[in-house]
Protein backbone atom coordinates (compact mmCIF):
# COMPACT_ATOMS: atom_id res chain seq x y z
CA UNK A 1 0.00 0.00 0.00
CA UNK A 2 1.14 3.53 -0.79
CA UNK A 3 0.64 6.82 1.00
CA UNK A 4 -2.06 8.95 -0.64
CA UNK A 5 -0.63 11.65 -2.91
CA UNK A 6 -1.14 15.10 -1.40
CA UNK A 7 -2.39 16.50 -4.73
CA UNK A 8 -5.13 13.85 -4.80
CA UNK A 9 -6.76 14.95 -1.52
CA UNK A 10 -8.99 17.73 -2.99
CA UNK A 11 -10.26 15.33 -5.66
CA UNK A 12 -10.96 12.69 -3.01
CA UNK A 13 -12.89 15.20 -0.91
CA UNK A 14 -15.01 16.02 -3.96
CA UNK A 15 -15.64 12.32 -4.71
CA UNK A 16 -16.53 11.62 -1.06
CA UNK A 17 -19.14 14.41 -1.08
CA UNK A 18 -20.53 13.18 -4.40
CA UNK A 19 -20.81 9.55 -3.29
CA UNK A 20 -22.46 10.58 -0.02
CA UNK A 21 -25.27 12.19 -2.05
CA UNK A 22 -26.06 9.01 -4.03
CA UNK A 23 -29.02 6.80 -3.05
CA UNK A 24 -28.51 3.92 -0.59
CA UNK A 25 -24.80 4.70 -0.08
CA UNK A 26 -22.99 4.20 3.21
CA UNK A 27 -19.29 4.58 3.92
CA UNK A 28 -17.14 2.50 6.27
CA UNK A 29 -13.44 2.87 7.08
CA UNK A 30 -11.23 -0.02 6.01
CA UNK A 31 -7.44 -0.35 6.15
CA UNK A 32 -6.61 3.32 5.47
CA UNK A 33 -9.35 3.57 2.87
CA UNK A 34 -13.09 4.22 2.88
CA UNK A 35 -15.33 1.52 1.47
CA UNK A 36 -18.56 2.65 -0.20
CA UNK A 37 -21.55 0.34 -0.13
CA UNK A 38 -24.90 0.29 -1.84
CA UNK A 39 -26.95 -1.64 0.64
CA UNK A 40 -24.71 -4.52 1.71
CA UNK A 41 -22.60 -4.60 -1.47
CA UNK A 42 -19.31 -2.73 -1.70
CA UNK A 43 -18.85 -0.84 -4.96
CA UNK A 44 -15.90 1.48 -4.38
CA UNK A 45 -12.90 2.18 -2.19
CA UNK A 46 -11.32 5.60 -1.91
CA UNK A 47 -7.97 6.08 -0.20
CA UNK A 48 -7.87 8.12 2.97
CA UNK A 49 -4.35 7.52 4.27
CA UNK A 50 -3.30 4.49 2.20
CA UNK A 51 -3.75 3.69 -1.51
CA UNK A 52 -3.60 0.40 -3.40
CA UNK A 53 -1.71 0.24 -6.68
CA UNK A 54 -0.51 3.81 -7.01
CA UNK A 55 -0.69 6.76 -4.67
CA UNK A 56 -3.31 8.46 -6.86
CA UNK A 57 -5.86 5.74 -7.58
CA UNK A 58 -9.36 4.79 -6.50
CA UNK A 59 -10.99 1.37 -6.80
CA UNK A 60 -14.35 0.51 -8.39
CA UNK A 61 -15.98 -2.92 -8.08
CA UNK A 62 -17.46 -4.34 -11.28
CA UNK A 63 -18.31 -7.81 -12.54
CA UNK A 64 -15.19 -9.61 -13.72
CA UNK A 65 -16.26 -9.65 -17.37
CA UNK A 66 -16.37 -5.83 -17.36
CA UNK A 67 -12.84 -5.39 -16.04
CA UNK A 68 -10.53 -7.21 -18.47
CA UNK A 69 -6.89 -7.05 -17.55
CA UNK A 70 -7.50 -5.51 -14.15
CA UNK A 71 -5.96 -6.97 -10.99
CA UNK A 72 -8.13 -8.50 -8.31
CA UNK A 73 -11.56 -10.03 -8.50
CA UNK A 74 -13.62 -7.46 -10.38
CA UNK A 75 -11.83 -4.38 -9.06
CA UNK A 76 -10.91 -1.64 -11.51
CA UNK A 77 -8.18 0.84 -10.61
CA UNK A 78 -8.88 4.38 -11.80
CA UNK A 79 -5.97 6.79 -11.61
CA UNK A 80 -6.61 10.46 -10.97
CA UNK A 81 -3.68 12.51 -12.21
CA UNK A 82 -5.55 15.77 -12.80
CA UNK A 83 -8.98 17.32 -12.34
CA UNK A 84 -9.83 16.19 -15.87
CA UNK A 85 -9.65 12.57 -14.65
CA UNK A 86 -12.53 13.19 -12.22
CA UNK A 87 -15.10 12.82 -15.01
CA UNK A 88 -13.73 9.37 -15.86
CA UNK A 89 -13.61 8.40 -12.18
CA UNK A 90 -17.24 9.45 -11.71
CA UNK A 91 -18.25 7.45 -14.76
CA UNK A 92 -16.69 4.28 -13.31
CA UNK A 93 -18.07 4.96 -9.83
CA UNK A 94 -21.55 5.45 -11.25
CA UNK A 95 -21.28 2.21 -13.20
CA UNK A 96 -20.11 0.32 -10.09
CA UNK A 97 -22.94 1.88 -8.05
CA UNK A 98 -25.49 0.71 -10.62
CA UNK A 99 -24.05 -2.81 -10.68
CA UNK A 100 -24.17 -2.99 -6.87
CA UNK A 101 -27.92 -2.35 -7.07
CA UNK A 102 -28.55 -5.34 -9.36
CA UNK A 103 -29.69 -8.43 -7.49
CA UNK A 104 -27.74 -11.61 -8.15
CA UNK A 105 -29.70 -14.56 -9.47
Amino acid sequence: MHVVAEELKPALAFLERELASWPQVTAKPMFGMVGYYRGKRIFAALPRTRAIGTSNAILCKLPRDQTPGQPGRGWKTVEILSSADLREALRWLHRAHQQAGIKKK
